[in-house]
């Protein structure tokens, strides 16, 4: 299986839209929808965030499957924060997100060259939680319930 990460498309809205309304995605996580999501609120959260230069968000392809998305979010001069999340469940524990968290990483070191990833990460996810320290990210504290989580890119 081949992963890749590419920009995100408007196009992504009509399949996003169905991980968005999938409470069981979104249960490691500290987002989740208060009301049903439409094709509308999806589309115009894609335009908005493609037009935002303080993130990159990328569609996950396996194949030519589109599975998820990872982001890059408040970029500032050295850092940014990590999100990920696979929203084709028949993907989960397939090693995934550990390859295009690696595509992630390479992006914000070779190509925005950043120093410091940050991330967010609920203590019983242990999935992710394994993912991240093979990854070289290190504990940095708890925020809101969340064990917070750096990568110093500059010793990677």
């Amino acid at each position: 299986m081949n992963i890749t990460i590419r920009p995100l498309q408007e196009k992504d809205a009509y399949t996003s839209v169905n991980w968005r309304n999938d409470p069981s995605i979104w249960t490691h996580t500290e987002f989740s929808a208060t009301r049903k999501i439409t094709i509308e609120d999806e589309l115009n959260w894609i335009k908005k965030v493609m037009a935002d230069k303080s993130c990159r968000r990328f569609a996950i392809l396996a194949d030519s499957d589109y599975i998820g998305n990872t982001y890059l979010t408040d970029i500032d001069g050295g850092g940014a924060d990590f999100h990920i999340f696979i929203g084709d469940k028949s993907y989960w524990g397939k090693g995934v997100a550990k390859k295009a968290s690696k595509l992630v990483i390479d992006f914000a070191k070779n190509e925005l060259g950043l120093n410091i990833i940050n991330l967010g990460v609920k203590s019983d996810n242990i999935p992710a939680l394994s993912i991240y320290k093979s990854l070289g990210f290190t504990e940095s504290g708890v925020k809101d319930g969340f064990l917070r989580m750096k990568l110093d890119l500059r010793t990677t």
